[in-house]
């Protein structure tokens, strides 16, 4: 997981408004399946998080990229949450496929 500069200037980014940031999540373990990427920041003066976007990564890719997102610069947190299962499916013994376990790692940036 990693937040670097923005990779294209199409998105200016405004003094004293927002900054703009790139996103990359690395799948460095063994082959995952239905992949999402959430990324939340926090909201002044609330205990709830402000969702910036969620995005699904195709089960071909071990990676996800996205150049450009502007973040206020009012917050003081940024959360990107990882959610993944290990295998498509789960098989039981009479042939019955169920939904496989849902894993979940939260990345928090100050």
């Amino acid at each position: 997981m990693e937040i670097g500069k923005a990779d294209v200037n199409d998105l200016k980014e405004k003094e004293g408004e927002f900054n703009v940031y790139s996103i990359d999540v690395k799948n460095s373990g063994a082959k995952v399946y239905d992949a999402r990427v959430e990324v939340y920041r926090d909201e002044p003066n609330s205990k709830t998080k402000y969702g910036l976007f969620i995005a699904k990564i195709p089960d071909t890719q071990n990676t996800f990229h996205y150049q450009n997102q502007p973040i206020s610069v009012q917050s003081k947190t940024l959360e990107v949450v990882v959610t993944w299962k290990e295998e498509s499916y789960r098989a039981m013994k009479d042939g019955e496929k169920y939904p496989a376990r849902k894993f979940k790692q939260i990345f928090l940036f100050q």
